[in-house]
């Protein structure tokens, strides 16, 4: 019985909030809004029957409909639930959780004529950073941002968007600048002369990565990656995941397959590979330069 009177309880707040606020948060089906939110007018205690009947995404979208509901129940916004998680690399999906559906049930309904969201990255953008076809056509949880917003993928601990490359490009400039933030979280660090920042990644026991980011003499930013371990012939698959090695899973597969030709570019990430293992050997050492802008 109790379980009745709840989901009706839910379908009933559900509706009141629809009617007062869904044209605001790009309802299907916008209804004309009051000149007075009634809602507030009623007695706290129904008030607070109604918040606690609406999903997490719908108590959010409340609370950032008015000031006063916001100072009543902006703690919600502190949802452990809704945090943001590490991005996937090369553009994969998350893998479907309570938190990556909350999440994006949140953005949907965010959604309006100018701010879209990304399944990748759990975002909002811009609509002009995605392709006619990812704006129309594609489901929400479908639509990929990384090559239209400009998010690198780097490493499993490192992406980095339009903004913070520019950020980088601006610290490499001026070496005595110690304000970029991928430096104070200790994911970057600078060489002794400021003029490169260094980065091992440890994501992978057998895989030894080392990279660097510089200026080129044009003041482009480029990334030099040192790979080594095993070729992917010796290497059992189990040990790596290949589509979350960068620059991307084909670049990765063909630089650490030995083989005659020295040197090449990647069509997928316009990464250029130097080939630097011995066709005879276990072993897989490629040196990988990218140009990002």
């Amino acid at each position: 019985m109790s379980e009745s009177i709840s989901s009706k309880g839910w379908q009933i707040a559900e509706w009141v909030f629809d009617v007062l606020f869904g044209a605001q948060h790009g309802s299907q089906n916008p209804v004309k809004l009051l000149d007075k939110c009634m809602l507030l007018e009623l007695p706290t205690e129904i008030l607070l029957q109604i918040f606690s009947y609406l999903p997490l995404p719908s108590q959010v979208c409340l609370v950032l409909s008015s000031k006063t509901l916001h100072r009543t129940f902006g703690s919600v916004l502190a949802s452990k639930e809704l945090r943001f998680s590490q991005m996937p690399r090369n553009g994969r999906t998350y893998v479907v959780t309570e938190e990556y559906n909350l999440r994006m049930a949140l953005l949907i309904k965010l959604q309006n004529v100018r701010w879209v969201c990304c399944g990748c990255c759990q975002k909002l953008h811009p609509r002009r950073e995605f392709s006619a076809y990812q704006r129309k056509d594609c489901r929400p949880w479908e639509r990929i941002c990384s090559e239209w917003a400009g998010i690198v993928d780097l490493y499993p601990c490192i992406s980095l968007t339009l903004r913070e490359r520019a950020r980088i490009v601006e610290h490499l400039k001026v070496s005595e600048d110690t304000s970029l933030n991928l430096i104070k979280r200790g994911v970057l660090a600078r060489d002794s002369h400021g003029q490169r920042l260094l980065h091992q990644c440890k994501a992978y026991s057998r895989i030894q990565i080392e990279m660097k980011l510089c200026l080129t003499e044009s003041e482009q930013l480029t990334v030099t990656t040192c790979y080594e371990g095993p070729n992917i012939i010796a290497l059992p698959s189990r040990e790596v995941d290949y589509q979350m090695l960068i620059c991307c899973s084909k670049t990765w597969l063909d630089a650490m397959i030995p083989r005659d030709k020295p040197s090449w570019s990647c069509l997928n990430c316009h990464a250029r590979i130097k080939n630097l293992s011995s066709p005879q050997s276990n072993a897989a050492i490629a040196h990988v330069v990218r140009f990002l802008g």
